[in-house]
């Protein structure tokens, strides 16, 4: 169950979609994507902890440009797609927000606590398979202990991490969460949760803090990244749920808001 923190984040000082040179078209693109970050079912994947500066820059941009990709080779599309197409290595680990044995929300997940970015997303295009049965998920691991958990899953498949599945439970612990092949692209994402990994280093574990820094550099890196595609831009939430940009808005508004826009 959320905890509500209040909305003290909607009094600091945060840039107006004029000042960023956004115009009425594309705000209402944006307002559009608005969502609870409670919404049961979306998925969500956190990205950088205690980076500094130019990395975070670059990280952040290289994300919303290529989208989420799985295994180490992340911030390098082109080894990545070499690996994934020849070695089936590209594993993308995730949440779903209701579907966590420990906690199904993006603010109790532990890496949204400990890093600085959230990407959200929908998997309405993804499917989901059922994790292989524990004689198979054994046989596997003979075979390569580092790919058994995902060796069964094509693109656009997922399933729930088999080492967070603890006591015959029906859904992962949020440390493991699911397995998603191969990759998220830009078009799938519709938000941003920004955390507490802090630019000077410091990882603050308080959830629903931020840097205000943070979120003006989220900001110009992501109006950089999508300049030629305004339609990927992104709203930006804090762990409380309230909403950071285009617009500033409490977690109970942007709830009335959606409930609105479906009638």
């Amino acid at each position: 169950m959320r905890e509500d923190y209040g909305a003290e984040n909607l009094n600091k000082p945060i840039p107006s979609p004029e000042a960023q040179g956004l115009s009425p078209e594309v705000l209402n693109l944006v307002m559009a994507k608005v969502q609870s970050i409670d919404t049961e079912g979306v998925g969500f994947h956190s990205i950088l902890g205690d980076h500094k500066g130019k990395e975070d820059k670059e990280s952040v941009k290289q994300v919303l440009k290529d989208g989420l990709l799985g295994g180490p080779w992340a911030d390098n599309k082109g080894l990545w797609a070499s690996m994934a197409r020849t070695q089936r290595k590209g594993p993308l680990w995730f949440n779903i927000v209701g579907r966590a044995s420990d906690g199904g929300s993006v603010a109790e997940a532990r890496w949204s606590r400990y890093k600085k970015f959230t990407i959200l997303f929908n998997l309405d295009s993804f499917q989901e398979v059922k994790v292989p049965s524990g004689r198979a998920l054994k046989e596997a691991k003979k075979k390569d202990v580092s790919t058994a958990s995902f060796a069964h899953l094509q693109s656009h498949e997922y399933s729930a991490d088999p080492d967070g599945l603890w006591r015959g439970e029906k859904d992962p612990n949020s440390n493991w969460g699911f397995i998603l092949q191969y990759r998220v692209a830009p078009r799938f994402f519709t938000g941003v949760v920004l955390g507490p990994g802090s630019s000077d280093g410091q990882t603050r574990n308080l959830a629903g803090d931020f840097n205000e820094k943070d979120l003006e550099e989220l900001i110009g890196t992501m109006m950089a990244a999508d300049k030629d595609n305004p339609g990927l831009l992104l709203p930006i939430y804090d762990l409380r749920g309230n909403l950071l940009w285009p617009q500033s808005m409490s977690y109970e508004e942007v709830k009335k808001k959606v409930e609105e826009n479906k009638k």
